[in-house]
């Protein structure tokens, strides 16, 4: 499961970063990738180690593949909003937005993981 939070790191970093944004922008929608694969692969290794469950309605499957997608698919959608936000005249908001929720996810993977043990 670790090579494949790697590989999942790897690709929602490359499809998270549009080309218009600025530096922090970026970096933003690049913390919120990294931190939704340690949040799928928090949540794998509480559920397989029986100490969690997935406690997110909108991510219906047990199986890898279909997390992956589901997850990406939810990133997707955060950066065309963050996107949506930035362009039509705040930029501020978009990365207050954008780093909150990787905050957000990043404390929900930690959390992961403290059940995993």
């Amino acid at each position: 499961m670790k090579g494949k939070a790697v590989i999942l790191s790897a690709l929602l970093v490359g499809i998270s970063t549009p080309a218009r944004a600025d530096n922090l922008q970026n970096a933003a929608y690049s913390a919120l990738a990294a931190a939704n694969a340690l949040d799928l692969h928090s949540t794998f290794r509480a559920i397989h180690s029986g100490g969690g469950t997935e406690g997110n309605p909108l991510l219906t499957t047990s199986h890898p593949a279909a997390a992956i997608a589901e997850k990406a698919a939810m990133l997707g959608a955060v950066v065309w909003m963050g996107e949506r936000i930035r362009t039509h005249g705040h930029p501020k908001a978009a990365k207050i937005v954008v780093w909150v929720l990787a905050g957000t996810t990043a404390g929900i993977a930690a959390h992961n993981y403290a059940l995993a043990r």
